[in-house]
C-alpha cells in the first residue's frame, strides 16, 4: 500500500478520536473543510475510513481496522521523515503525542525545533548576503526584508514548540481504547 502523507495520518487519528466529519476537524482542530474533503475521500477509497450518511447530505466517518493498521504502520514510518513546514511539523508531534511512544513525542519536539532553527538560519543567512544591496527601495530591499521577518517567525515557532512540550508533558494522554 502507498505510504500515507502526514496530513492523511493526521486525520486518521482525529478520526480515531471520534472526530468523524470534515466540520469536526474544522470546529476541534482548525483543520480547513477545503483541505480535509479531499483526504476523507482518498482515505476512504483506500478502505481506512466507512462513511456513512449524516444529516442534510453530510456523511459521518469512522475508521476501519485496516484504517488502525496503517495509522499504527504509518506512524512508525512517518518517525523517520524530517520536515521543515511549521504545519507539517506539529502535525508530526501531535502524531508522536497521540499515536506513538512518550520517546516519541520527545524526539518529534526536538527534531521539529532543530528544523525550526535551522530554517531560521538559513534566511538570516539569505538576508546577509542581501543586505550590502540595500540601500533604496527595490525588489532586493523588499526580498531583505520579507527574510528577515521569515527568519523571526521561524524562530519565535521554535520557542513557541518549547513551550508547547512543556505544556503537553503536564498533560496525561487519555487511554485509548483496544480499537485504537
Amino acid at each position: 500500500m502507498e505510504k500515507l502523507t502526514d496530513l492523511e495520518l493526521f486525520v486518521l487519528a482525529l478520526v480515531a478520536d471520534g472526530n468523524g466529519t470534515p466540520y469536526d476537524l474544522y470546529t476541534k482542530a482548525g483543520v480547513s473543510i477545503g483541505s480535509s474533503i479531499p483526504v476523507f475521500s482518498r482515505l476512504e477509497k483506500r478502505g481506512l475510513l466507512k462513511g456513512t450518511p449524516g444529516a442534510r447530505r453530510s456523511r459521518r466517518f469512522a475508521i476501519t481496522k485496516t484504517g488502525i493498521r496503517e495509522l499504527r504502520t504509518g506512524w512508525t514510518m512517518l518517525r523517520s521523515d524530517k520536515p521543515t513546514d511549521p504545519d507539517a511539523i506539529l502535525r508530526q508531534v501531535y502524531l508522536a503525542w497521540a499515536v506513538g511512544a512518550k520517546s516519541d513525542f520527545s524526539n518529534a519536539v526536538q527534531a521539529g525545533i532543530s528544523a525550526l532553527k535551522h530554517s531560521a538560519e538559513l534566511r538570516l543567512a539569505d538576508a546577509a548576503h542581501l543586505e550590502p544591496h540595500v540601500d533604496s527601495p527595490a525588489a532586493v530591499s523588499f526580498r531583505w526584508m520579507k527574510d528577515r521577518l521569515e527568519a523571526a517567525r521561524l524562530q519565535a515557532q521554535s520557542t513557541a514548540l518549547e513551550d508547547l512540550a512543556k505544556a503537553v508533558k503536564l498533560k496525561k494522554r487519555r487511554p485509548r481504547d483496544s480499537t485504537t
